[in-house]
Order: structure tokens, then sequence, then C-alpha cells
């Protein structure tokens, strides 16, 4: 039986919470995109989203993190993971 890796559920879990606002799908789709193409940028700003899924700490390859013009109060913690990351954009927050 083949299982969709947890960042996977983690991914749909975004898109369906109620509780989460903002434009989920295309948030979804650029992070799904990111990981297919190992992206060293990832640019979801504008998008008016409130949370990012705990997996955004699995791409390992990222430099640079668009978060601008978004409703964040707070990020997750696995975004410690990101040892390549040099440039993260929260203005607008």
């Amino acid at each position: 039986i083949y299982r969709n890796p947890v960042w996977i559920d983690q991914l749909n879990e975004l898109a369906n919470d109620p509780l989460v606002t903002g434009d989920k799908k295309e948030a979804k789709r650029k992070i799904l995109e990111a990981f297919h193409s190992n992206a060293t940028t990832l640019k979801l700003d504008f998008l008016n989203i409130s949370s990012l899924p705990s997996c955004i700490g699995n791409l390992g390859n990222l430099k640079s993190l668009h978060l601008y013009d978004n409703q964040f109060t707070a990020l997750p913690a696995e975004m410690g993971n990101l040892g390549n990351l040099t440039y993260l954009y929260l203005g607008q927050n």
C-alpha cells in the first residue's frame, strides 16, 4: 500500500483548515512546486495566509523565503531546520 509522505498530508491539512485564512490553494501549489524542484527560493508573498505547515522545515535547499504581506502571528518551529536560509522577508504581517 502506497502512503503519501507526511508533508503531503500537512499541506492538505493546511488547504482544508477553516481556521487558516488566505489563498491556501496557491500556497499549497507553490510549496509543492518547491518540494518537487528542490527550490532555493519560495515566494508566498501577498497570499494573505495566516499559517504555514510544519513541513516547510523540510525544504532544506531554501536560501530565500518571501512571506511579505500575509497574516502571520507565528511561524512553525520547524523553520529552524532551514540551515541554508539567508533571507527571510516578513514585512507587512
